[in-house]
């Protein structure tokens, strides 16, 4: 889709004058005036006021007259974008062509040659990453178990330079509304993302669900697999019991604990902390597979069903960090379990990952691809929870992938 409908606001311009907007809606477009100069653009830039997004179709940089008549849109995109500087450059050199530039009075050559060295630069920037280009779609925040909100998941991301965010919470999307309002506030693209639990091949695994509508089928299954997962916990606790009689522990208490969501994890491993079962949240995560009440015990919903939901709500189904259930060092064992699941309707794989080996990397991407599958980026980022685990660190730049080494299809639209 191309940017909003864009006219000036009111206010005085000076001469040619440089706006920039983000892609919002009309009635909240932000924008940042700055006299068409090289110099006072270049401090901008440098000062971060200024920031480097033209290599985003949705960012539009462009020449107004001072007037503050309604401007047409700057071409984006490789050929046609240098040949419009071209074009801007003749006519402001030798008049050729006469008439008004896309909305603007003709520009001496110095004002042009200047804008096109702050666009010029702006693209260098882009090229080297510093762009807002980077792509994380797995992210948890404070509505499942991570310790951030989604404000300071969103304020992470424009710090460490990623243009594309979603935050992909356990069988929840409640986190969204206030997730794409800082999403857009920032200039950032964000997309409705949720990790679902279900079962495949006698596993629990995580699908992403992504870019979908919120109706009742998929929100009834992922409810089911929060409903689980509590039980998980409360039949933890049972075990517990006798063997911690001093710490008085009970289901009912258990379940009336208030959760802290800002702690990290969840109520059960919570609740075993503030009694002193165990002196850390993650120390918690063993106890459930030590004491039988593992995720592979209990009846999540069917991965088929689960992808079914997914695509009725308009949305894609990526199997998640496909470490966790695969083994690369079993090449034609991976790939029969990926293609099943394609058979079953996938739309793609979490290729890049903080735990992927190279040649899990290398093996999903060559399905993907072989396939015309979705290829995705994630850090599994949550907080200050759960950011090491078997030597490995998830954190939010932990995976540096572009949006050109991923193929992210309908997801940007």
């Amino acid at each position: 889709t191309g940017p909003p409908d864009l006219t000036h606001g009111a206010g005085s311009m000076v001469g040619s004058t440089l706006i920039y907007y983000q892609r919002v809606p009309t009635d909240g477009a932000r924008r940042l005036d700055c006299a068409g100069n090289l110099v006072l653009c270049s401090r901008l830039l440098a000062s971060g006021l200024l920031r480097p997004e033209a290599r985003w179709p949705d960012k539009v940089l462009f020449s107004a007259e001072k007037s503050g008549a309604a401007s047409r849109l700057m071409p984006h995109g490789g050929r046609l974008e240098r040949l419009w500087w071209l074009r801007r450059g003749l006519r402001a050199m030798f008049g050729w062509g006469g008439g008004r530039i896309v909305g603007a009075k003709l520009l001496d050559f110095g004002k042009v040659a200047g804008e096109f060295f702050l666009w010029y630069n702006v693209r260098k920037e882009n090229r080297k990453g510093s762009g807002r280009l980077l792509v994380d779609l797995h992210i948890h925040t404070c509505f499942s178990d991570g310790t951030m909100t989604p404000e300071e998941v969103v304020a992470k991301g424009g710090t460490l330079g990623f243009g594309v965010l979603a935050a992909a919470d356990h069988n929840s999307w409640q986190g969204w509304e206030r997730f794409s309002a800082a999403c857009r506030a920032a200039g950032i693209r964000g997309i409705r993302g949720m990790e679902v639990d279900c079962l495949y091949d006698g596993r629990d695994i995580h699908l992403l669900a992504y870019g979908f509508s919120p109706l009742p089928r998929l929100l009834e299954l992922a409810g089911e697999s929060r409903r689980l997962l509590l039980k998980m916990s409360d039949d933890l606790v049972e075990c517990l019991i006798p063997l911690w009689p001093e710490k008085e522990l009970s289901v009912a208490q258990c379940q009336a604990w208030p959760f802290d969501p800002t702690a990290g994890g969840w109520q059960g491993i919570q609740y075993l902390l503030a009694k002193g079962v165990i002196s850390s949240l993650p120390e918690g995560i063993a106890l459930y597979e030590q004491h039988g009440c593992g995720y592979d015990r209990y009846p999540f919903p069917p991965v088929r069903e689960v992808i079914s939901a997914i695509h009725e709500a308009g949305g894609r189904a990526v199997l998640a960090h496909p470490c966790n259930w695969l083994d690369e060092t079993r090449p034609e064992e991976l790939l029969h379990h990926l293609d099943t699941l394609y058979q079953m309707g996938l739309d793609g794989i979490e290729c890049h990952y903080p735990a992927n080996s190279p040649q899990m990397t290398a093996l999903c991407r060559d399905f993907c691809q072989r396939r015309g599958i979705l290829i995705t980026a994630g850090s599994d980022d949550h907080g200050a929870f759960g950011k090491n685990h078997h030597g490995v660190r998830y954190y939010m730049g932990a995976v540096k992938a572009d949006e050109k080494d991923l193929v992210l299809g309908d997801l940007l639209i």
